[in-house]
């Protein structure tokens, strides 16, 4: 939604994002855009803001002998309002199976497990 400026108005509680704005002056013989026509850009906001850094806990890495029912830790992060997990069977650096919530809590727990290698990775 493009929003009008006055000369010296001020713009308040705009949302986030990439705004451009031009300048005219008007004389009798015409109107003149600013800077040959050329449009400026600010942006309101910015990128996310990574949260502190955190870690996996427990399991630890490369544990063998675990029962099939078992909860998987993280310490807690400052700026996550909440966590994902995923638990995958393919060691690729990316989550082959689907990402779960774990809500805001930093643990999350699983059972029926079938034998085998698993790998996890969580996140805000």
């Amino acid at each position: 939604m493009a929003q009008r400026c006055q000369r010296g108005r001020t713009l308040t509680d705009l949302p986030n994002g990439t705004y451009y704005w031009q300048v005219r002056a008007q004389t009798p013989s015409g109107t003149f855009d600013g800077d040959n026509g050329t449009w400026w850009s600010f942006t309101v906001g910015g990128p996310p803001q990574p949260p502190a850094a955190f870690g996996k806990s427990a399991p630890a890495n490369a544990a063998s002998g675990l029962a099939a029912s078992l909860t998987l830790s993280w310490g807690a992060s400052t700026g996550a309002s909440s966590y994902e997990v995923c638990v995958d069977a393919t060691n690729d650096g990316a989550c082959s199976a689907a990402w779960q919530s774990a809500g805001a809590s930093s643990s999350f727990g699983l059972s029926g497990l079938a034998a085998g290698t698993y790998y996890w990775q969580s996140g805000p």
